[in-house]
């Protein structure tokens, strides 16, 4: 029998112990390259809701790639906190989601793969999303 929260709802593989506690519900600082070398992050913003949604409304403000994590309050502290409404449209077709800080990949899929229409695509360093509208 497979525990929830501790298996993967789509493959039923074992999550490793510091991901069993993922939400996809958190505020997000969501931030992209500044530069064509990548030397230099821009920061995009701070969302909150569910981080497919999330990934879908901040698809047309990538310059190369999506990097995504969790907000600390301390990050969020007297930032403007934009509300993403679920199963909006998403922004743009496809978008790269960088990987750098994940420590399990395969729960950010899961999570992404939560929204309807979104296939992903596997890269070296990074995945594609596309959405289907």
């Amino acid at each position: 029998m497979l525990e929830e929260g501790v298996h993967c709802p789509w493959c039923g593989r074992k999550k490793p112990r510091g991901m069993r506690q993922l939400t996809p519900e958190a505020v997000w600082k969501v931030t992209t390259e500044g530069d064509v070398e990548g030397r230099t992050l821009r920061t995009v913003g701070f969302f909150s809701g569910r981080l497919p949604d999330v990934v879908a409304a901040c698809a047309d403000r990538a310059s190369w790639t999506l990097w995504l994590r969790k907000a600390t309050p301390e990050d969020a502290e007297g930032a403007d906190v934009v509300p993403i409404p679920e199963d909006e449209p998403a922004a743009a077709r496809s978008v790269d989601i960088n990987t750098v800080g994940w420590s399990d990949v395969h729960d950010l899929k899961s999570l992404l793969r939560s929204r309807d229409g979104v296939s992903i695509k596997n890269r070296r360093r990074n995945f594609t999303v596309t959405f289907r509208n």
